[in-house]
């Protein structure tokens, strides 16, 4: 080997997923200690050749079953951004992915909708409200029509009238 020069040892991506995880005994996933992604909290690392970082569990998954389109997405069982076990991933489309989301109930809904203007409180309190639907919404600041689908439930139809949520 010349002298000053590195040789850089390639690794699969498993053997470098299995050196930067710690094993929550309970769950059985695989946590990445290593960086993440600011948004979103996946774990991230260099891909093949060093010049994208990548996410983790998509990285490890692609390796150990191929390729994936780009409209494919890597689904987590466990609903941990971090877990990257291949035992807890699978293979889904953005539906699917959203269907996942919403049957496990992570999807913001109501008062946790980041675009959200009304509080559980004041769609109770358009619920009983007896005036006519352009008035409610001129005092809320919201549309006609945002009224019309709380009255009928289309909207916060999941938000009980005894205030349980």
């Amino acid at each position: 080997m010349p002298r000053g020069k590195y040789v850089r040892r390639l690794k699969t991506i498993l053997e470098r997923v299995r050196k930067n995880v710690t094993l929550d005994p309970v769950t059985g996933c695989w946590l990445w200690q290593g960086s993440r992604f600011k948004s979103g909290g996946y774990g991230q690392m260099w891909g093949v050749g060093g010049k994208v970082k990548v996410k983790v569990h998509r990285a490890l998954f692609i390796e150990l079953h191929g390729p994936l389109r780009s409209d494919e997405f890597v689904c987590h069982r466990c609903d941990r951004p971090l877990c990257c076990n291949p035992d807890h991933l699978f293979k889904g489309s953005a539906a699917a992915n959203a269907a996942d989301m919403v049957a496990k109930g992570r999807q913001a809904v109501g008062g946790r909708n980041g675009n959200g203007r009304l509080t559980a409180v004041q769609v109770l309190a358009i619920r009983s409200d007896p005036r006519v639907g352009w008035r409610i919404a001129a005092d809320y600041g919201v549309s006609q029509a945002a009224v019309s689908y709380i009255k009928i439930r289309r909207n916060w139809g999941w938000l009980e009238d005894d205030g349980a949520v």
